[in-house]
């Protein structure tokens, strides 16, 4: 058990890594009274958050405490009131092509906790009129209105430029930290910086965060690859997505999806290669979609275009009309926690607290994961996200 909550009114965190889950902690620490030192290894954040596809999936999680955490961080989301440029409240459509995907869906439709969702089932006049651009294969599609499209980039320049007017922040943009003490951290070039607490948000990937955290084994790693189209005058109001995404969300963890044995819904493998379509609008008009998964190291260090082409095929199939031409594919590996947590926050002292394994949750749930941290710093408030069955305040 950590120590006893942080006796200082006011006091100064040091927070490391510039990713949508560092800035919203410095969001989360500004808030609540703190002055803020934040790093960044890089001049500006350029992996994770901005090669996200951008859709804030809060209707997805699965029951129980993701769903409570998804449903807090989709009213911080709006209470951060982003802007439209920024963020698109258009919520998402998953694609039925067939009846036995439409049965999935109506079934999903009916749960108990589908208000809680925002989700309803919708016929093809329906699908059309909240996506006009899906003149395909379509049989109906679930709904929820809950769900919102941001521009990874343009949100993070927002939310730094909203942390700059604070008097008490000060940002270290290309300042890599390589050592970290109870209350210090080193950065590459020997500096030394000192504050009250320190939160580590490093992602990870980083050095930092797994010699901190020495135990690998919590986390697991999944290769994930995903391609842009050139800009087009399609417009695609909503993200898409085919059930077999609803595979690699949290809803499926709580056996929702069991007993659908083929022809239901599933991924399509290449190889190792799990295969499930989303596909989202970028702001310049632009189409970015995937996913394909790999989650067994190691991986290849090459990329296989026949899934490429399946996403495509699948794409426009829905649309009735083909692609644009895909200007760019990449690849990227994202980690995600074992045992049932839904990210790993480790106390490395008592005043150093590191959060990492938010995997492709991270964006969807910044504002709550801060928000659990410094609950549990300042009021040993535990929400169970990092300890299954904690969900509650913690005693010594």
């Amino acid at each position: 058990m950590r120590a006893a909550h942080y006796p200082r009114p006011v006091a100064k965190v040091l927070i490391v890594g510039g990713g949508i889950v560092g800035i919203t902690h410095a969001l989360e620490a500004i808030a609540r009274g703190f002055d803020v030192e934040h790093f960044e290894a890089s001049a500006e954040p350029r992996d994770a958050t901005p090669r996200s596809p951008g859709t804030l999936h809060f209707s997805r999680a699965a029951s129980g405490v993701e769903l409570r955490a998804a449903r807090d961080a989709a009213e911080r989301w709006q209470a951060l009131g982003v802007g439209s440029a920024v963020a698109s409240p258009t919520g998402s459509l998953v694609i039925a092509r067939d009846d036995n995907e439409l049965a999935l869906l109506e079934m999903l439709g009916s749960r108990p906790d589908a208000p809680e969702r925002g989700w309803s089932v919708l016929d093809v006049e329906g699908t059309r009129a909240v996506n006009p651009a899906l003149a395909g294969r379509v049989t109906g599609s679930l709904h929820s209105g809950l769900d919102i499209v941001v521009q990874p980039r343009l949100l993070l320049e927002q939310l730094h430029r909203r942390l700059s007017d604070h008097s008490g922040y000060r940002f270290h943009g290309g300042t890599k930290i390589r050592d970290v003490g109870g209350d210090s951290i080193e950065d590459a070039n020997g500096r030394v910086h000192r504050g009250d607490l320190v939160v580590l948000c490093t992602g990870s990937d980083s050095d930092l965060t797994m010699s901190a955290i020495g135990r690998p084994a919590q986390i697991r790693t999944v290769r994930l690859q995903l391609a842009q189209t050139e800009r087009c005058g399609l417009e695609l109001p909503t993200p898409v997505s085919e059930p077999a995404a609803l595979l690699y969300c949290g809803i499926a963890a709580d056996g929702s999806l069991d007993g659908f044995l083929p022809p239901s819904p599933a991924a399509s493998l290449i190889g190792d290669q799990e295969i499930a379509l989303t596909c989202v609008q970028r702001a310049n008009g632009s189409l970015t979609f995937g996913e394909v998964r790999q989650q067994e190291e190691p991986f290849d260090f090459g990329i296989d275009r026949r899934p490429l082409e399946l996403l495509t095929a699948r794409m426009t199939e829905i649309l009735g009309s083909p692609m644009p031409p895909v200007v760019r594919q990449w690849d990227g590996e994202v980690r995600l926690p074992t045992g049932g947590r839904l990210w790993i926050r480790e106390d490395l002292g008592p005043t150093v607290t590191l959060i990492t394994g938010t995997g492709q949750r991270g964006i969807t749930l910044a504002p709550s994961i801060a928000a659990e941290t410094f609950d549990w710093l300042t009021e040993d408030i535990d929400s169970g996200a990092t300890r299954p069955g904690a969900d509650q305040r913690s005693v010594d």
